[in-house]
């Protein structure tokens, strides 16, 4: 909305010079994530759950796949289109309309998926019952207990209850 009202040189201008280093920042910083989420899951044992507690790892992994696959495969490429459209001395504005409102759509999605990862989140925070391999469980009123001393940190946090 702010750039529409802007001056098409200013808008030119400020596409030309942001878009370079989004081109390296943003792909990078999406793979980045992704890959330290997938280790994370892996050495906190998620990666090892049962069924149904799995599910929520599983919806972690899709939205997270789309996301990536979202961002490189089509954003990517949109963007690089539009910033070489810009470029020429007589750019196409209807070329750029169709590749922009394709783009909106693209990121609709994205927003209501990054919402959904957030609801994903807020279920492995609020209590994921992760794999116990320890010697010293008991069973008191159908749960697992564990001492807090054998399962470290996620046990004072509420994680295992």
């Amino acid at each position: 909305p702010i750039m529409r009202s802007m001056p098409f040189p200013a808008r030119r201008a400020f596409i030309a010079r942001l878009m370079p280093r989004t081109l390296f920042i943003m792909p990078t910083v999406s793979t980045m994530t992704t890959t330290a989420g997938w280790f994370l899951a892996q050495q906190s044992g998620y990666l090892q759950m049962d069924y149904p507690a799995f599910g929520w790892v599983l919806a972690a992994l899709i939205i997270v796949a789309v996301l990536t696959v979202q961002g490189l495969f089509i954003l990517l490429p949109t963007n690089l289109m539009v910033y070489f459209e810009v470029r020429k001395a007589q750019p196409d504005v209807a070329l750029i309309g169709r590749l922009m409102r394709w783009y909106v759509y693209v990121v609709a999605s994205q927003g209501a998926l990054q919402v959904a990862i957030i609801v994903v989140m807020a279920r492995f925070v609020t209590g994921l019952r992760l794999p116990v391999t320890s010697a010293r469980t008991w069973w008191s009123t159908g749960f697992q207990a564990v001492a807090v001393e054998e399962c470290g940190s996620r046990c004072a946090r509420g994680r295992i209850w």
